[in-house]
């Protein structure tokens, strides 16, 4: 017994001093990289030196502080890549203070299309123009629907055609076969153990949770019993918000104009009235539980449109703080449109260079650091 007791003595200190070493595991495979320049060498009287394979771990077994002051640094330049703050040096503070929410539970994602899109699935947009163009629907008037985002007035047009019905016959069919590994909604179970909201349709999402064994306790859609997420949120239990209902289940969708009509408003001039069922619920949590918006464009729709009339009649400081980790746009107006947009609606943005749309997994994949 005495032996076992000494025994655990000396592995304990040994065990503390490994863990420590596997937080910087990003940090350990750069520096063992054949690139890396960083070599250690082991030699034992007048023999030839002997090349030891893991520099990172002699490293931090002979020389600690060195060990640390390496570490340290390669985390704080892949910090700065993947956060490209030379271009964008609002994205560090920003991101300190999401990682600050997040550490704490209290960010709520907000997950968009772009999720989607990573796991395999087609984009909206592109999925309408294939189906309009299938169903004989001219260039012409496809380029101009999308190039107003009038998705819903093509959507009329397609159902409208002959063979419009194979629309919706097909349409859960066409988003099944997606990859949840592939998307960086994959990530998200590890850094989110509460609420999330989502307008897209596909399971990506629930997949991304069942798959790991961490399962929503509960899924709702925006136009059936709001409430239950309302205090699901409110609790900090583990609840799916399908903003615009389920891709199998048309009863509490938003999918069509005449369904937008039913959930945003009934006119065309308002495309948001707040006393409708989606802008009250989004109003609602948007002005205590602090978002972070992911897969989203935040383009002029009908959520940022809820948010912008929010802040038209409510004092901002009164407003929760809210992130996006989002395409910086390629042409200049729109960039500074869009930066206009967030800052009214109190949406810190992290921004990413045009395109480079691996990104979101890479700032998301910092926060498990």
């Amino acid at each position: 017994m005495a032996n076992a007791m000494k025994i655990k003595e000396h592995i304990e200190p040994l065990l503390k001093a490994l863990e420590k070493y596997y937080e910087f595991h990003s940090e350990n495979e750069t520096l063992d990289d054949d690139d890396s320049n960083y070599a250690v060498y082991f030699q034992k009287g007048e023999d030839a030196p002997i090349h030891l394979a893991r520099p990172s771990l002699a490293l931090f077994h002979g020389d600690l502080n060195l060990y640390n002051q390496e570490s340290e640094r390669i985390r704080l330049q892949r910090f700065s890549y993947v956060l490209n703050s030379e271009k964008f040096p609002r994205n560090q503070q920003n991101y300190d203070e999401l990682l600050k929410a997040q550490r704490a539970n209290k960010i709520t994602p907000f997950v968009g299309a772009g999720a989607s899109i990573s796991a395999g699935c087609q984009s909206w947009s592109g999925y309408l123009e294939q189906k309009a163009k299938e169903v004989g629907i001219s260039d012409e008037i496809i380029n101009s629907h999308l190039a107003d985002n009038k998705y819903e007035d093509l959507l009329e047009l397609i159902i409208e055609q002959p063979r419009g019905e194979s629309f919706e016959f097909y349409f859960a069919q066409d988003f099944e076969h997606a990859n949840p590994e592939a998307s960086y909604a994959w990530i998200l179970p590890e850094l989110f153990n509460g609420c999330i909201i989502t307008t897209n349709f596909d399971r990506v999402i629930e997949n991304c949770y069942d798959q790991q064994g961490k399962s929503f306790t509960e899924k709702t859609v925006g136009l059936n019993d709001p409430h239950t997420f309302i205090k699901a949120i409110t609790k900090g239990s583990k609840y799916l918000l399908k903003l615009h209902g389920n891709i199998d289940n048309p009863q509490h969708r938003v999918f069509t104009k005449s369904e937008y009509k039913r959930a945003y408003s009934q006119t065309e001039e308002q495309i948001v009235d707040m006393s409708f069922p989606l802008p009250k619920l989004l109003s609602h949590l948007y002005r205590s539980h602090s978002f972070l918006f992911i897969g989203c464009s935040l383009e002029m729709d009908r959520t940022i449109a809820t948010f912008e009339k929010l802040l038209e009649i409510e004092p901002k400081n009164e407003i929760a703080d809210h992130y996006a980790i989002i395409e910086f746009p390629s042409d200049e107006e729109k960039a500074q449109d869009l930066e206009q947009r967030l800052m009214m609606c109190n949406i810190k943005p992290i921004w990413y260079e045009s395109g480079e749309y691996g990104k979101v997994f890479d700032i998301l994949n910092l926060m498990l650091i």
